[in-house]
Parts: structure tokens; sequence; C-alpha cells
């Protein structure tokens, strides 16, 4: 069996996802790291891709994923959605196509990097790539939406270096990337819920867990336990004022309610 690390960060972490990706990789004998460090950034997506960098060498695979992220299917196991060929280094799923009618080549808020002298490299590259240099250079057409950020670097340089086809394998959404409208009969209806896209994630975040009955980690199971685990964890006491805003959100709505009818 593979050696796969799990990480996760953010500049400014408010998320109880870390704890859910924490409980899921416990179950399942990986290792997980939030990384809190104060890396020196030019853009905030940099946390991201100073972490990788950071941590990629100390395992054979890397498993990033977004604290906006949940595993919400806790029997499935990482390395089906590892590639066969030996060559291929990283795996990522591509985007459903919004209500807008827009879509893009990959997402990199979860995927796979293996440990190689390439992927090592790689991502050097991508973050001393500047951001207007692959603005300038993209192709709506072929690569969808540009969204200023890691994931457009990460196709910059993965088309320039030809390595699409030989380094690259790209799943379908649904494997690790789905969506909170994808959850339509119960919560463990796929992997991963990524609640990319939304400027505010309280509201579909509540409105995930009121459809299933989920706790705030968006597990179905009783919280006296976690609570005996985490109660002094940095991401379980951080969700105090994300307790009062749904509580804010809700008399928000009602009051809505009332005015529509």
């Amino acid at each position: 069996m593979p050696d796969i690390l799990i990480v996760s960060s953010h500049t400014a972490p408010s998320s109880t996802a870390p704890i859910n990706h924490q409980i899921y990789a416990s179950r399942h004998g990986y290792r997980y790291l939030f990384d809190v460090t104060p890396y020196p950034l030019k853009k905030t997506f940099d946390q991201k891709l100073k972490t990788i960098i950071a941590h990629l060498e100390h395992t054979t695979w890397l498993m990033w994923i977004d604290d906006d992220a949940y595993i919400m299917d806790h029997n499935i196991k990482l390395e089906q959605f590892l590639p066969e060929n030996d060559n291929c280094d990283l795996v990522f799923c591509n985007s459903p196509i919004n209500d807008k009618g827009e879509w893009t080549f990959l997402n990199s808020g979860v995927c796979f990097i293996r440990n190689t002298a390439f992927t090592r490299k790689l991502f050097e590259e991508i973050i001393n790539t500047p951001i207007e240099t692959v603005k300038q250079w993209w192709e709506k057409e072929k690569y969808g939406k540009f969204t200023n950020g890691d994931q457009d670097q990460i196709v910059y340089q993965l088309v320039n270096q030809n390595a699409l086809e030989e380094k690259l394998l790209i799943r379908e959404y649904f494997a690790f990337n789905a969506r909170p409208v994808d959850f339509a009969t119960r919560p463990d209806e796929h992997f991963i819920c990524h609640f990319c896209g939304f400027k505010d994630k309280i509201l579909p975040i509540y409105k995930l867990r009121k459809k299933f009955n989920l706790n705030r980690f968006m597990l179905q199971s009783d919280t006296k336990e976690i609570e005996k685990n985490y109660k002094y964890s940095l991401f379980f006491q951080a969700q105090s004022s994300n307790i009062v805003a749904t509580k804010i959100l809700k008399r928000f709505l009602t009051k809505i309610n009332r005015i529509v009818k």
C-alpha cells in the first residue's frame, strides 16, 4: 500500500473540515496535516502551493484537499483514485458545467500528486509563474474559465511542458470533487463535497447539513465522541462564530419567508 499524506491549509482557517478530514484519515491509517505555517506569500493561493512544496518530499503520494471540501463517504479508500500507470504523477478531476455554462479544465481543490523529481520541480515552476503571464496565454475555448488562481498556473505549466498526456490523469468531477447539488438522495452519494464557487459558504453548508441531518463536521455520528477528542482543537473552537452566524442566518431566512408569504 503506498504511503499517502493528506494535506490542507488556509491563510485564515475557520472551517470544521479539518476535523472531518482527520476523522477520515484516522479511520484508514492515512497521515493528515493541516499546515498553519505563515509562509511569505505573493498571492493568497500561494499558501496551497507552498504547503504542497513543503510536504511533497515526505510522502509517496500527497493528497491536497481544500478546507471547503468535506469527505462524505468515509468508507471509500484513496488508493482507488491513484493511476495504474507508473509514469502518471498527477490526478485531478474536471469540473461540472455550472448554470452559467462555465467549466474549468481541471479543479485543483482536491488532487493527488506523486512525489517525483518531475512534480517537485513542476510545483516550484508553478509558484514562480506570474498569473499575468498565464492570463495573457489563456484560451477559454481550450481550457475553460480563467479563475485567476493556482489551477490556471498548473494548466499553463503542464501544457507548456507537454505533460498533459503522460503525466496527468483527469477523472470525472464526481469521483472526488462533487458539488452540493450532486447530493440528491443521501449524504454519502459521492466521496467528497466541494463547496467551491460560493462567496459565502455558510448558507450552502447549512442547507446540506439540514437536508441530511448532519452535524457541523458534515457527519451523521454523535458529536459527543468528536467533542471528547477534538474539543481543544483550533478547528473545533473556531466554529463558535459560524454557529452564531448560522443562528443569525436562520432568523434572517425566517424573516424573508414571512415577507415572501
